[in-house]
């Protein structure tokens, strides 16, 4: 799923995400490894499949974009149904956060 909407972004004309580097925080710390970054415009996507619904993952996750948040990153979470025609949703929401912080196409 990951390279299907890494794929998707490129398509569209979005710019290319890092894949799987650390976020790392202000204080020089790794904070997480998302499926997606755009650093320059403190963005990230993690795409949420079936095993993040379990109980203990649900908690990680929760924690983790407390992490993001209060390194002033924003998380995009997606999900299987963005990944419908052709990964549309995904597309809009990255690309409208993009936007949001900066991003000029």
């Amino acid at each position: 799923m990951e390279t299907m909407l890494r794929l998707a972004f490129i398509d569209a004309g979005l710019p290319e995400p890092l894949i799987n580097v650390p976020l790392i925080g202000p204080d020089g710390v790794a904070l997480h490894t998302p499926d997606f970054q755009w650093p320059q415009y403190r963005v990230c996507a993690e795409y949420e499949g079936a095993a993040h619904n379990k109980d203990q993952q649900v908690k990680r996750d929760i924690r983790r974009a407390r992490r993001v948040k209060a390194a002033r990153w924003s998380e995009i979470r997606l999900y299987k149904d963005d990944a419908h025609a052709g990964c549309a949703a995904a597309v809009h929401l990255v690309r409208e956060e993009l936007r949001a912080r900066g991003w000029r196409p």
